[in-house]
């Protein structure tokens, strides 16, 4: 493909992209606290979703010339090979400079993307597992490092951890979240029937959530096996291609795609700490949108280049630079990633069966749950009319509680009619509310419900 040729290019613009938002004013590039866009005239552009394609080519371009050195040449440390750092050097620095630029911004989430691609195209093109073990640890010391130097991230883990001691303050976001999965059950309240709007963000970060309530478990697994195909049918392209740029992107593409999904999943139900990443095809924004379809066009560019027949080689051209095994071995290791995402699609499948079947009724009714409140108040209840008098009706508003229940007669009638209150719950007609309550009605009051 022509875009191994300008790998270098594009890994300059693809800096400049991520740098730009850093360095402008904040009026210019921060959005809820996160420095990752560019602000001009009522026009707002995310660079970081065309950075991701961009450090994917070039990652690739760079691995298919460095292959060899980098899986054979080195020192041995602890049983793992390391390259020479003259080879490596370029890679590592771009990409140092990268997560440099991504926590100056506070979009640790993307950072997490950008390494996660980094290392699985290291590891497929290496063939070695050492590089995940590598990835690993320095992934686990950035993390460390991260929860140290960012209130942010701090702020994030004690929320993951204890997401219920912060429901009316920073946990409000993803305990919302956790009640609308579970409020969504099985089958879901039904498209138009739930209240997605209470969490923050609903068509962003959290639309997910959205789908979830309104559909249940069954609709958004459904959904998200639409996305399971569409990041295996790019892992096939990638094994069916014959050269290995084409193999290297079409993995870093799809597994862009598959590692974004499970992160953006993962957060919203509370399996890891949330990152604020937006969902692939589904979130709203442009930028994320039109970056997007690039990655789709570039996948189905692969898949085309591998079903065109081979060209014929003269019969006394030399052999072709990369022999068979190769190919063989990269493919491999190209399963492996495979499988390696639909672990994760697995682990995340079970971890919402586990929010909205197995906790689903807990979240359903816990007392910082809205939507019970909104769900109760959304249709009007009958009158009770005490000779010929109402004395408990729903009267219609104009916010969000459609119908409040009113007691013209105050609590006069409370233990003949019970109560309905925001602030004092509800208790049912007769209810003892004392020791020397009436639980009795009058023979002498005539009541009628209506």
């Amino acid at each position: 493909m022509r875009s191994a040729r300008y790998a270098y290019t594009l890994a300059l613009v693809r800096l400049f992209l991520l740098i730009l938002p850093a360095v402008l004013p904040a009026r210019f590039s921060e959005i809820n606290g996160a420095r990752i866009w560019i602000l001009v005239a009522g026009f707002s552009i995310q660079p970081a979703e065309f950075a991701k394609i961009l450090l994917t080519i070039f990652a690739a371009a760079y691995l298919v010339t460095k292959r060899d050195v980098l899986s054979l040449a080195g020192r041995r440390v602890l049983g793992i090979d390391l390259p020479r750092g003259r080879d490596f050097g370029p890679l590592l620095l771009a990409w140092l400079i990268c997560l440099a630029v991504l926590i100056r911004g506070h979009d640790l989430g993307t950072s997490l993307l950008f390494f996660g691609v980094f290392v699985v195209l290291l590891y497929v093109a290496t063939e070695r597992i050492s590089w995940v073990i590598v990835g690993t640890l320095l992934f686990a010391g950035g993390a460390y490092l991260s929860y140290q130097l960012f209130a942010n991230v701090r702020t994030r883990v004690s929320v993951w951890l204890d997401v219920f001691h912060y429901t009316d303050g920073v946990g409000y976001q993803v305990s919302q979240s956790l009640f609308g999965l579970g409020t969504g059950g099985m089958f879901g309240t039904g498209l138009g029937v739930g209240h997605p709007e209470i969490v923050p963000l609903p068509a962003t970060d959290f639309i997910l959530t959205s789908f979830g309530e309104e559909l249940g478990l069954f609709g958004l697994v459904a959904l998200l096996v639409i996305y399971v195909l569409f990041v295996e049918r790019g892992f096939a392209a990638g094994l069916a291609v014959r050269d290995t740029f084409g193999k290297l992107l079409a993995t870093g593409l799809s597994f862009l795609i598959g590692l974004q999904l499970f992160v953006v999943a993962a957060g919203v139900s509370r399996l890891l700490p949330e990152t604020g990443l937006t969902t692939p095809f589904l979130s709203y924004g442009g930028s994320s949108l039109l970056a997007n379809y690039a990655l789709l066009a570039l996948l189905l560019r692969i898949s085309d280049a591998a079903r065109r027949p081979s060209p014929q080689r003269p019969v006394t051209s030399t052999p072709p630079p990369r022999p068979a095994e190769v190919v063989s071995g990269m493919n491999k290791h190209i399963r492996r990633v495979a499988i390696a995402v639909g672990v994760l699609m697995v682990a995340l499948f079970l971890n919402l069966n586990f929010v909205q079947v197995v906790k689903g009724d807990d979240y359903r009714n816990n007392s910082a749950n809205r939507r019970v409140i909104l769900t109760e108040y959304a249709s009007p209840r009958g009158q009770i009319v005490v000779d010929g008098k109402a004395v408990a009706e729903s009267v219609a508003t104009t916010d969000e509680l459609k119908h409040v229940r009113k007691y013209p007669s105050g609590p006069v009638y409370a233990p003949l009619t019970g109560y309905y209150s925001l602030v004092y719950d509800k208790r049912r007609a007769g209810e003892s509310r004392g020791p020397g309550a009436v639980r009795e009605r009058s023979p002498h009051v005539r009541v009628s419900h209506r």
